[in-house]
């Protein structure tokens, strides 16, 4: 894959990571507390994904934070690392918040949350934040400047200044 296709492909990652951290956060103020605790799961994997593609790595298709962590290239790999234990119970999130059956029977909705939301969101803040310093405060998607910005709700997909969003409803 070319640089430039790195860098693109990369920024959708980000693009989508943010989208993912708005999402946790609106499940959180809803009281979706285990629908918060997987797209937190979820942006911290897109963020480790985008690093990884922007580093030259290949991503692989494994949904394992640590899995993740573990091909980052140095010099990132050790600033990563830093926040494996986030990593780690952020992967509690990513099965037993969407399925019964993985609770032994009990649904998500009853077991989860608003500690579990707010520690799966603190943990994924962590680690897209930095893998935001190793990519870069903004990235290209498709023609339009997307910067990550910090909300009341987590992170959120902002156009940066002078440009315009290409899709999707307007963010408050």
């Amino acid at each position: 894959m070319r640089a430039a296709e790195r860098r693109r492909l990369s920024a959708e990652y980000a693009y989508q990571a943010a989208e993912e951290m708005e999402n946790a956060g609106i499940m959180r103020v809803n009281g979706k507390y285990p629908a918060a605790c997987f797209h937190a799961q979820q942006a911290a994997e897109g963020m480790l994904k985008a690093v990884l593609i922007a580093s030259g790595t290949d991503s692989p298709r494994v949904h394992h934070l640590e899995d993740l962590m573990v091909r980052v290239p140095e010099p990132h790999k050790t600033r990563i690392f830093q926040h494996r234990p986030k990593a780690l119970l952020l992967e509690k999130y990513y099965l037993p918040a969407r399925y019964v059956d993985a609770l032994g029977g009990k649904a998500p909705a009853s077991v989860f949350t608003l500690q579990d939301a707010d520690d799966a969101i603190a943990a994924a803040e962590a680690i897209v934040a930095a893998c935001g310093e190793i990519i870069g405060p903004q990235a290209r998607r498709r023609g339009a400047s997307i910067a990550l910005s910090a909300t009341a709700n987590g992170i959120a997909a902002a156009p940066a200044p002078g440009s315009r969003r290409k899709r999707g409803r307007a963010k408050r």
